[in-house]
């Protein structure tokens, strides 16, 4: 069994619906080496530079946090140390091909929808706008493509009557957090295996064990 300490693990993720991500990674005791968020912005009447949700929380924990204001720079590879495994959770921008083939593992990330639907930058704003009564969280190893890759684990998750998108969006993350870490450890010791092309069956919350 690979220790947890030693899984060096690069967090992308910017609002606060990634900090549930987040916390949940340390708390369960993995190695998160680096946080990888937006720049400070002006924020209020006084537009005051305001950090992100993010880069506040992994300050509470002591990590180390690097701000970009894009990730298309071509050296930016050499500005990210070596790592095992990326974690994506509502970073807002694509990850480029040269940071997706950094790490041993890959890139997972934590969708707020049932891939392949409702790809893009508003799923659940979207889920709600068009009625639906059902939405969910995929966790995906990326790609080059938006929102694209093999799945490694989906769950459901029922819409309430008057939910709005803050509210949804908010469990969902925090149901993405449960399942990463139900997945993390079996698919860095290859027991858990992506499935590529459909969206697994509607009930489906692991992979089966190889």
């Amino acid at each position: 069994m690979i220790s947890k300490s030693n899984i060096k693990i690069v967090f992308f993720g910017t609002p606060e619906y990634a900090v549930p991500v987040l916390n949940a990674l340390v708390r369960d005791k993995y190695n998160v080496i680096d946080v990888i968020t937006e720049p400070d912005k002006p924020s209020g009447r006084g537009r005051i530079l305001t950090p992100p949700p993010l880069k506040i929380a992994a300050k509470k924990f002591g990590l180390n946090v690097l701000q970009f204001p894009t990730l298309k720079t071509e050296d930016l590879k050499f500005k990210i140390p070596d790592f095992d495994i990326g974690i994506v959770a509502a970073y807002g921008k694509i990850i480029p091909s040269k940071i997706i083939a950094m790490p041993k593992y890959g890139i997972l990330a934590i969708h707020p929808s049932l891939l392949p639907k409702y790809r893009g930058p508003s799923p659940v704003q979207t889920a709600i706008l068009n009625g639906d009564t059902k939405t969910g969280v995929t966790i995906i190893k990326i790609d080059e493509e938006l929102d694209h890759g093999p799945t490694l684990g989906i769950t459901n998750y029922e819409l309430r009557i008057k939910e709005n998108v803050k509210e949804a969006t908010e469990s969902l993350f925090k149901l993405g957090a449960e399942l990463l870490l139900e997945i993390i450890q079996g698919y860095i010791e290859g027991k858990l295996k992506p499935i590529p092309g459909p969206p697994l069956p509607e009930n489906s919350r692991l992979l089966t064990e190889k």
